[in-house]
């Protein structure tokens, strides 16, 4: 893929995130996708209801119990990467 076909692909992805807000039922999945497990009477329920999608990646993506989990190794090192990628494709 071409470097400015990625870069319209991402803005599409970052549009298509920024018009969706989170319901509950997203909210649910996103504990089982990101956490592995459903949302319990213990867990403090994030205020992310309502809010863009972008927001509750970033939450979920960036919590202790994501990044604790050892399965999840690989997606954040493959993210940092991108990340790094992109930044040197934009200082060359």
């Amino acid at each position: 893929m071409a470097i400015d076909q990625a870069s319209a692909d991402d803005l599409d992805l970052a549009m298509q995130l920024s018009n969706q807000t989170l319901t509950f039922p997203d909210l649910m999945a996103a504990f089982r996708l990101f956490y592995g497990r459903s949302f319990s009477a213990g867990d403090q329920l994030p205020d992310l209801i309502g809010q863009p999608v972008q927001n509750a990646l970033e939450y979920f993506v960036n919590s202790p119990e994501f990044l604790q989990r050892p399965q999840n190794n690989h997606i954040v090192l493959l993210a940092a990467s991108k990340i790094l990628q992109k930044q040197n494709n934009s200082s060359s």
